[in-house]
C-alpha cells in the first residue's frame, strides 16, 4: 500500500516538475551561486574598499583642483582691477579716459600673461605708450 501512495506521488511530483521546471531550476541555481560566492567575500570585501578609497582620493584631488582654480581665478581678478585702476590713475594724469575697447584690451593682456607683473606692465607699455614708475 505504501508503495503504491508513493509511486501515485512521484507521477504527480513528476508532471508537476515538468510543467514548473523554471522554479526547481532558479531554487538549485540560487543555491549553487550563494555556495560558490561565500567563498570569496573577503576578496570581494577588499576591492570594494580599495574602490572606495580610490574613489575619495580622486574627490579629494578634484576638490583640490578645483580651490586652486579658483585662488588663480581671482588672483587674475585682482590683477586685472589694480592694473585698470593704475591704467585709469595714469590716463587721469595725462586727463585723458579709457575707452570700453581699451579696457577689454588690458582684460585680454592680463589673461594671456597669465598674471605675470612684468609682461603686464610691458605689454601696457607698449600698447597704450605710458611709461610705468618702478
Amino acid at each position: 500500500m505504501t508503495w503504491l501512495i508513493f509511486k501515485a506521488w512521484f507521477k504527480k511530483s513528476w508532471v508537476w516538475l515538468k510543467h514548473n521546471w523554471k522554479v526547481p531550476l532558479l531554487l538549485v541555481w540560487s543555491v549553487g551561486i550563494f555556495i560558490l560566492s561565500r567563498r570569496n567575500t573577503e576578496s570581494l570585501k577588499d576591492v570594494l574598499e580599495s574602490n572606495k578609497k580610490a574613489h575619495k582620493q580622486e574627490i579629494e584631488i578634484i576638490n583640490k583642483t578645483h580651490k586652486e582654480e579658483v585662488l588663480r581665478l581671482k588672483k587674475l581678478q585682482n590683477t586685472y582691477r589694480d592694473t585698470i585702476s593704475k591704467l585709469e590713475k595714469k590716463f587721469d594724469e595725462e586727463s585723458k579716459k579709457l575707452s570700453e575697447k581699451q579696457i577689454e584690451d588690458v582684460k585680454e593682456i592680463v589673461i594671456k600673461s597669465k598674471g605675470n607683473p612684468e609682461q603686464i606692465i610691458r605689454k601696457i607699455e607698449n600698447d597704450f605708450g605710458i611709461k610705468f614708475k618702478n
